[in-house]
C-alpha cells in the first residue's frame, strides 16, 4: 500500500487517501489493520467493510450497483431482488456488464440458485420477447 502511495504522490503531487475493501467479514479472531507500520514508518489507510454499509449508498449508483448485494442488511432476499430491479431499470447497453459484475460480486453472500432465479426472472421480464408472449397469452 505505501508503494502505490508514493507512486501516486510522485506523479501527481496531490493528496492520495487509500481505502481497503472488505467484501466478506473475516474469521472472528481477524483483526483489521488500518495502518501499516515499520519501525518509524506509518501509513494509514481507510477499511470499508461491506456488510457494515447502508446499501443505500450503492443502489443509486450504476458503477456502485455491483457492490450493493454485499451491503448490511436484515434482509438478504429483499436487498438481492432491489438489487435485480435497479440493474433491469439501467440503460440497455450498460445492463448487461453491470449485471455481470453484481451476480459475480453476490455469488460471495448468496447461493447460486437465488441469483440465477431473481436475474432471470427480472430480465425475462425486460425481454421484449418476453413481453410479446404474455401479450399472446392475455388475447388467448
Amino acid at each position: 500500500m505505501l508503494d502505490y502511495w508514493v507512486r501516486l504522490y510522485r506523479l501527481y503531487r496531490l493528496p492520495v487517501t487509500q481505502v481497503v475493501v472488505l467484501l466478506l467479514p473475516p474469521a472472528l479472531e481477524t483483526v483489521i489493520e488500518t495502518a501499516f507500520t515499520v519501525e518509524t514508518t506509518r501509513h494509514e489507510y481507510r477499511v470499508i467493510s461491506m456488510w457494515e454499509e447502508n446499501p443505500e449508498l450503492f443502489l443509486n449508483d450504476p458503477a456502485l450497483l455491483p457492490l450493493a448485494p454485499l451491503a448490511a442488511t436484515t434482509q438478504p432476499q429483499a436487498l438481492l431482488q432491489q438489487v435485480v430491479g435497479k440493474v433491469n431499470q439501467l440503460e440497455p447497453r450498460q445492463r448487461p456488464e453491470i449485471s455481470a459484475y453484481t451476480q459475480m460480486l453476490a455469488g460471495l453472500k448468496y447461493k447460486k440458485d437465488l441469483i440465477r432465479q431473481l436475474f432471470r426472472e427480472g430480465m425475462m421480464r425486460e425481454s421484449v420477447i418476453f413481453q410479446e408472449i404474455l401479450a399472446e397469452g392475455e388475447l388467448l
